[in-house]
C-alpha cells in the first residue's frame, strides 16, 4: 500500500523561490502535495482552513517574521529558511520553537536536502507525539491507580472500624476495648496517673425485649451509645462489652472525677424520655460499678475485675445504683 503524499505549506514571498521549490518538488520526485503562500497573512488564511503535515516558511517576509508563526499552528511543525547563516537567526527560530532551520543559497543547493530534513522533523515529532501520547496515558494510569489506591484504603479503613466497632450502636467493641484497656493501662503505670474504669448494665433489660420487642431493645442500645458519646471526653473510650453491658475506660481521671461523672451520665439518662413509635418505653435504669487505679487497686490490671465487682454489688443490692469498688484490692 503507497503511503500518502506528505501534505506541505510553503510560505514565500519570493517568486523566483517559489519557482525554484516547484521545480525541485518535481525533479526530485518528492511525494508533496503543496500549497505555497506568499506572506504571513495568506498562510494564516490558508492554516485555518487546511491541515498540513509540515510548514516551510521564509524568515523574513514581506509582512512580518516567520517566526511570529510559531505557536499559531500547532497542528504541524515548522521549518524556517533563512537566506543568512547567522548563528543568532539560528538560535533564536528554534528557541521561538521551529523543528529546524535551513540556511537558503542563491543556486537552490538547499532544496537537495529538503527532503531528507523534512523525514527527519516527521520523525521527530511522531516520536514527539507517541512520548506525549506514552506520558498522557502514563498520566492517567496514575490517576486511576491513585483513585484505586484511594478506594483500597476507604475499603481498609471501613474495615479496620468494622473490626473495632459495635454494627448496632456504633461504639467500639469488647475486642478493641481490651486492646485500648492494655494500653492505658501500660500507661498509667509508666506514668504513675489515675484510670479509672466504668461497667455499666441497663437494668431490667430482658423485661424491655419481652414487654415491647427485640426492635425495640435494640432502640434502647443505641440509645445508650448515643448518651454515652456525647458525655464522654474526648480522650475516653467507651465500649458496648456485650449484650446490655458496657464499659467506660477514663484516663487521668481520679475516682471522686469518675464518680461524680458516672452520677451524672446514669442521672440524665434515666431523666432521657425513650420512645420507640407511638411506645413510651418509659424511664430506664442504669446499674453502674467504677474502680479506679491505683486509689482501688493496686495493680492497674486488675481495674476491670474491680469495676465488674462493682457492677454486680449494683445489680444485687436492687439495681439503679452506682458503686464504687472498695479499696485495697489485689
Amino acid at each position: 500500500m503507497n503511503k500518502p503524499n506528505i501534505q506541505v505549506l510553503f510560505i514565500e514571498d519570493d517568486l523566483i523561490d517559489q519557482m525554484a521549490f516547484k521545480r525541485a518538488v518535481k525533479e526530485q520526485a518528492l511525494p508533496f502535495d503543496y500549497r505555497i503562500a506568499g506572506s504571513l497573512a495568506d498562510a494564516r488564511s490558508i492554516i485555518n482552513t487546511e491541515r498540513f503535515d509540515i510548514i516551510l516558511c521564509d524568515y523574513l517576509l514581506g509582512d512580518g517574521i516567520g517566526t511570529e508563526l510559531l505557536g499559531r499552528q500547532q497542528d504541524a511543525p515548522v521549518i524556517l529558511l533563512t537566506g543568512s547563516g547567522s548563528e543568532e537567526i539560528a538560535v533564536e527560530v528554534m528557541k521561538a520553537g521551529a523543528y529546524d532551520y535551513l540556511v537558503k543559497d542563491s543556486e537552490g543547493r538547499y532544496l537537495k536536502s529538503l527532503s531528507v530534513r523534512i523525514e527527519t522533523t516527521l520523525m521527530r515529532r511522531k516520536k514527539e507525539e507517541a512520548l506525549k501520547l506514552a506520558e498522557q496515558k502514563l498520566k492517567e494510569r496514575a490517576t486511576e491507580l491513585e483513585a484505586r489506591n484511594q478506594e483500597l484504603a476507604r475499603l481498609s479503613e471501613e474495615l479496620r472500624l468494622q473490626s473495632i466497632s459495635d454494627p448496632l450502636t456504633g461504639l467500639f467493641n469488647r475486642r478493641y476495648m481490651e486492646i485500648a484497656l492494655d494500653k492505658e493501662v501500660r500507661r498509667a503505670a509508666r506514668r504513675e496517673s489515675p484510670l479509672s474504669v466504668a461497667m455499666l448494665d441497663i437494668d431490667h433489660f430482658k423485661r424491655v425485649n419481652d414487654t415491647f420487642g427485640h426492635e425495640a431493645g435494640d432502640f434502647v442500645l443505641l440509645e445508650l451509645g448515643k448518651h454515652l458519646t456525647c458525655s464522654i471526653r474526648e480522650e475516653d473510650i467507651a465500649c458496648r462489652y456485650g449484650g446490655e453491658e458496657f464499659c467506660l475506660i477514663m484516663p487521668d481521671c481520679p475516682p471522686e472525677n469518675a464518680h461524680r461523672r458516672l452520677e451524672k451520665i446514669i442521672g440524665n439518662f434515666k431523666l432521657h424520655p425513650l420512645e420507640y413509635g407511638y411506645i413510651s418505653i418509659g424511664p430506664v435504669t442504669i446499674s453502674a460499678g467504677v474502680a479506679s487505679y491505683p486509689t482501688h487497686v493496686s495493680s492497674p490490671h486488675d481495674l476491670l475485675k474491680a469495676a465488674d465487682s462493682a457492677l454486680y454489688r449494683a445489680k444485687s443490692e436492687g439495681r439503679d445504683l452506682l458503686v464504687t469498688a472498695d479499696a485495697g484490692l489485689p
